[in-house]
């Protein structure tokens, strides 16, 4: 797609205890980007509309709340104040990729989906 390390910068959310890292299970994901000319960056920060606004497109793969072990009900693994910077970055044209696998992924993104992606379901 672009010339090597010429394309958009692509974050991915390492924040939140995500299962999927650069470093981890998404390094060949990062491969796959970068051979098309992306660039890719740990996100280390939470989210607030000062950071996101050095963002432009924003992975978040299976995040968690909490290192474990994982009970039920799934608690979110963002804070009301980054769900809202989220939405606010989201509506302003900000690009996220939500990955939410199965339990306890899906419970901990739950509130963030719900808020940034009404009617958005695949």
């Amino acid at each position: 797609m672009y010339a090597r390390g010429n394309g958009t910068v692509i974050t991915l959310d390492e924040t939140h205890f995500n299962f999927h890292t650069l470093n981890g299970r998404y390094f060949p994901f990062g491969q796959l980007l970068e051979k098309d000319g992306y660039v890719l960056k740990p996100g280390n920060e939470p989210f607030t509309s000062s950071y996101l606004s050095t963002v432009k497109i924003l992975v978040i793969a299976n995040a968690l709340a909490d290192k474990g072990p994982w009970r039920l009900p799934s608690r979110s693994s963002f804070s009301k104040e980054e769900i809202l910077a989220l939405k606010q970055w989201v509506s302003g044209g900000g690009s996220l990729f939500l990955i939410a696998d199965h339990m306890p992924f899906a419970g901990a993104a739950a509130q963030l989906a719900l808020v940034c992606t009404p009617g958005i379901f695949l």
